[in-house]
């Protein structure tokens, strides 16, 4: 099975994921869930290590691959 991980903070539009199925085929579009895309979208600039701080989108990849 083809999937896509959007990590984007906002949702993917019908649009974008009808193409990703037609020109692409994939079968599935895997979208971060809400917490961690509040998370990814606001870094806050004191952040001296992000690796740190996007640890948990990594758990999440790593569970959903």
């Amino acid at each position: 099975m083809s999937k896509v991980f959007v990590l984007t903070n906002h949702t993917t539009t019908e649009e974008q994921v009808a193409d990703l199925k037609e020109n692409w085929l994939i079968q599935e579009v895997c979208e971060l869930p809400s917490e961690l895309k509040k998370m990814w979208g606001t870094v806050p600039p004191e952040v001296e290590y992000v690796n740190d701080y996007i640890q948990p989108v990594l758990d999440w990849l790593q569970s959903e691959c």
